[in-house]
């Protein structure tokens, strides 16, 4: 992340006039490819679209990005329903072993199937961090050529 975030600053730093990659070429004169996810692109919304994912990365989704989320995933932002205590009608009193042993067991099971849920949370969890971790790679390299890209064009321009 942090890769990215330092790729991204530079090429901000470096490109001076954004509105000057409308008129850029993809390909540079020494002959080196861009990277795959450059290609067939327009470098300005390019750009613009990794500036907005690295203040999204520090600073959370904007506004405008969560509204356009937001018919997605609503329900996934209601609040959780509340729990109310509600009275039993059972008797306090012992109905027999068996059901002290049949709960014991339901607990047993419960506790296992909350072990694995854990577990599949936890490899799902770092599998989409790796997934990350490889999409950041690929942008903070685009940002870099990006910038390598751009100063090449305003070196070309000064002689």
């Amino acid at each position: 992340m942090d890769r990215f975030v330092k790729s991204v600053n530079n090429m901000d730093a470096t490109v001076l006039v954004p509105s000057r990659l409308r008129d850029m070429d993809l390909t540079d004169k020494a002959g080196r490819a861009p990277p795959a996810n450059l290609s067939q692109t327009d470098l300005y919304s390019f750009y613009n679209m990794l500036n907005d994912v690295k203040n999204e990365l520090l600073w959370g989704p904007s506004a405008a990005a969560t509204s356009a989320v937001v018919p997605l995933t609503g329900a996934l932002l209601r609040p959780p329903p509340k729990h109310t205590r509600q009275p039993s009608d059972d008797s306090l009193g012992s109905t027999g072993s068996t059901s002290d042993t049949d709960s014991d067991v339901d607990s047993v099971v419960t506790d296992r199937d909350g072990l694995e849920q854990s577990l599949h949370l936890a490899a799902a969890f770092r599998h989409h961090l790796q997934g990350l971790h490889a999409i950041l790679h690929q942008l903070a390299d685009s940002a870099d050529y990006l910038a390598c890209r751009y100063q090449e064009e305003v070196d070309a321009s000064a002689l």
